[in-house]
């Protein structure tokens, strides 16, 4: 299905972000590190397979509420291994995506604690802007900084020399580009220097 290609295509994106020296640490006080980040991917492909099983063993289940901020606490994200987080994010999205490649039925329906009903396909629909969304800030967060100095080097070239792209190694020069599949229809390039760094920070 395609929401089971999305899940797998997020995850596959996930192991190289982990391996980050900086997975610990934080944009700003209010922001998770990407650490943080991937440690809630991981968990929610966890709650959303258990609500899946739910909806397709029960009629219109109503899922027990997850407080994720708590969570985050709870469990100390940020102290938890990259590499065992990695390693669980991906087996957690592998059997998420079977599940959603088991459907027969997309109009099951269920119950969040709130009240807000789905149905599988609705339900499919909401869940995967999270771990795609939290795949863009752990992205872009690496390239604001980039972007932005490639900004300044620009503007204070005497000659504004045109930007030339080494052939043998693409990613050795602050002026470069940058592809991430972010799922199997959708990617992101952006081009160093041709815009503000805000141009290109999503969250």
């Amino acid at each position: 299905t395609d929401v089971a290609d999305m899940i797998r295509a997020n995850a596959a994106s996930w192991p190289a972000v982990l391996e980050r020296d900086d997975v610990r640490e934080r944009p700003d006080e209010s922001t998770w590190s990407k650490l943080e980040y991937a440690a809630h991917v991981r968990d929610v492909f966890r709650i959303y397979l258990y609500r899946l099983g739910l909806m397709l063993a029960e009629h219109d289940p109503l899922f027990p509420n997850w407080d994720q901020d708590a969570t985050a606490v709870e469990e100390r994200y940020n102290e938890q291994s990259p590499e065992v987080v990695s390693a669980e994010l991906v087996a957690d999205a592998a059997a998420l995506a079977d599940a959603f490649d088991t459907v027969a039925d997309w109009g099951r329906p269920g119950r969040r604690s709130d009240g807000v009903s789905f149905t599988i396909e609705t339900f499919a629909k909401y869940f995967i802007h999270d771990p795609i969304h939290h795949l863009w800030g752990a992205y872009f967060f690496v390239t604001c900084a980039a972007q932005a100095a490639a900004h300044v080097i620009l503007q204070l070239a005497p000659d504004r020399p045109a930007v030339r792209m080494p052939e043998h190694h693409a990613g050795g020069f602050v002026l470069q580009v940058k592809q991430f599949h972010l799922a199997p229809q959708f990617s992101v390039v952006a081009l160093g220097g041709l815009f503000q760094h805000g141009h290109v920070c999503l969250q």
